[in-house]
């Protein structure tokens, strides 16, 4: 059965996207998904950005326009098809930053002081968290609900700033080269930080920590890592 269009397409987070000529190319999971022709290559680079989750299918088809409605339609049909659509969140307003801090300490333990000598050690130096996606701000939010800080900072903010003792970077969709700007500039300077890739739909990765001079740079792990896939 195909798996129908949600009432608030949201493009999986863990989908890659690559445009190229006279194709779109998306990674999902372990599989590559193809989607070739005029109608890929004209309307999918334009689409694709707006499935963020906060349009409706009627939006989204005003969007485009009446002459291009039934070809919108069928695009997304062909990404619900190939499991690339799942649903936006609920339209109105979401729990207040508190309440969310709250609700992440207690889900994570730490409201009873599990990790409580990481937070100790995180309260005393200044982390900074780079990325604009959501996983960046949970990040963020549950150092908060522990009682430390982590500043959100653009990237070349956080490799200008000699000063932070840690940088964890959460790409966000589009944004995986931060990662290695960070490995290039941070392991020539010496300083420590986390890579937290994402999730592919399968599996999250949350590190490496690269230590320069303790512990193998994100290239590294790279080049090993994709060593051993067979995608």
């Amino acid at each position: 059965m195909v798996p129908a269009v949600p009432e608030r397409p949201l493009l999986a987070p863990w989908a890659r996207v690559a445009v190229e000529p006279h194709r779109v190319a998306l990674q999902l999971r372990d599989r590559a998904i193809v989607l070739e022709g005029a109608a890929a290559e004209q309307l999918l680079p334009p689409l694709l950005p707006l499935l963020d989750g906060e349009r409706t299918v009627a939006e989204l088809e005003d969007c485009f326009g009446s002459a291009v409605a039934a070809a919108v339609r069928n695009a997304l049909e062909a990404l619900a098809g190939r499991g690339l659509l799942v649903a936006g969140p609920a339209a109105g307003p979401g729990p207040s930053p508190a309440a969310r801090q709250a609700e992440l300490g207690a889900a994570f333990g730490l409201a009873a002081g599990l990790p409580a000598a990481a937070l100790a050690a995180l309260a005393r130096r200044r982390t900074a968290v780079v990325g604009s996606g959501a996983c960046a701000a949970l990040i963020a939010a549950l150092v908060a609900a522990g009682g430390a800080t982590a500043e959100r900072v653009p990237v070349a903010d956080a490799i200008a700033d000699d000063a932070l003792d840690l940088v964890i970077a959460a790409p966000g969709p589009g944004e995986h080269g931060l990662l290695h700007s960070l490995n290039a500039a941070l392991r020539d300077e010496e300083r420590p930080w986390l890579a937290v890739p994402g999730c592919d739909g399968a599996r999250a990765v949350v590190g490496p920590i690269v230590v320069p001079g303790a512990s193998c740079c994100f290239e590294c792990y790279r080049r090993r890592r994709a060593a051993a896939s067979g995608f």
